[in-house]
């Protein structure tokens, strides 16, 4: 492989209410193949329900929590319903569990894929959620709940309903693209089952890059070079991996991955960019036999990430 994969490029739209009207919007997203071929080789095991938690990755999905702050505010309600609005427009079919970066990607997905992404999106916004999963429903179901200061807006002539946990009530986040759920909203199929109630305190802190994302502006495109150089000093040699973005932004992070078959990359470390937009990375791991190594940038101002032309070594 010498070429330069294409990013994965997704285009959503939510509103937002403005006294009696309704303003849209729409939000560019771009992930990176290495991110996406990253979580693919992830872990995707469940041994018990708590294991959901580790598949809500806040920090890759922040841009995307980042552009609808932006035109919510502060408002927490407004907030959580357009990630509903993002995640019901997706297709739902059965499928296994997924990460967040993967289901951007694939575009589909079912009750549990939904909430993880969903729940992802709401607590990189600030929102504090947990997981609901109603293991007595035919089939077993889960949705997201979401802590607010205040009991979200009745929809017609429904009550909002919420489960309590340590001491706060979390409302129900149905995320299927059944209809247009709201915060509060209940589907029928769990109804008076009480589920239960899955914290979030082994979500992921830190990940190796995050998708890109801007809102009512489609992303520029972007671009990252890679090299390797080899030093001999006294009986061992020293790798480097280096290049540079365009544009050249300084402080911009760059991850930097392994691959033995160009299928599977494991994260190998991070750097940054100086003034000029250059970076370096020193590989310390111990190479043995073939290696690919690949280069990504997350983006940042207005550009889609990308993603070095893979060195093989």
């Amino acid at each position: 492989m010498d070429n330069v994969e294409d990013t994965f490029e997704r285009v959503y739209t939510f509103s937002i209410q403005a006294g009696i009207s309704q303003i849209a919007h729409k939000l560019y997203v771009s992930v990176s193949p290495s991110l996406y071929y990253f979580y693919r080789g992830e872990s995707h095991s469940i041994f018990n329900v708590n294991d959901y938690g580790k598949f809500v990755t806040p920090e890759t999905v922040k841009p995307i929590a980042e552009c609808i702050r932006e035109v919510v505010g502060g408002n927490d309600e407004s907030f959580a319903n357009a990630v509903l609005t993002l995640i019901q427009q997706m297709s739902y079919i059965i499928s296994d569990v997924k990460y967040p970066v993967e289901t951007l990607v694939d575009g589909f997905g079912d009750c549990d894929v939904f909430s993880l992404i969903a729940a992802s999106i709401m607590k990189a916004g600030g929102l504090d959620v947990v997981l609901f999963y109603y293991k007595d429903s035919n089939p077993a179901h889960m949705n997201v709940g979401v802590y607010l200061n205040s009991s979200p807006s009745p929809v017609w002539w429904t009550t909002p309903t919420c489960f309590e946990y340590q001491g706060k009530k979390y409302w129900v986040a149905e995320c299927t693209p059944q209809r247009r759920w709201r915060i509060g909203e209940q589907p029928e199929i769990v109804a008076n089952i009480k589920p239960i109630i899955i914290p979030l305190n082994n979500c992921e802190g830190k990940s190796p890059a995050t998708v890109s994302a801007s809102l009512d502006k489609p992303l520029k495109t972007s671009s990252i070079s890679a090299s390797l150089s080899i030093k001999r000093l006294s009986n061992e040699k020293c790798f480097t991996l280096f290049g540079s973005i365009s544009p050249g932004l300084a402080g911009q992070s760059i991850a930097i991955y392994i691959s033995k078959d160009e299928k599977c990359w494991r994260f190998l470390g991070e750097t940054f960019t100086d003034n000029f937009g250059n970076y370096s990375f020193k590989l310390t791991a111990k190479l043995r036999g073939l290696n690919h190594f690949k280069a990504s940038w997350s983006g940042a101002s207005g550009y889609a990430g990308s993603d070095s032309t893979t060195i093989t070594f």
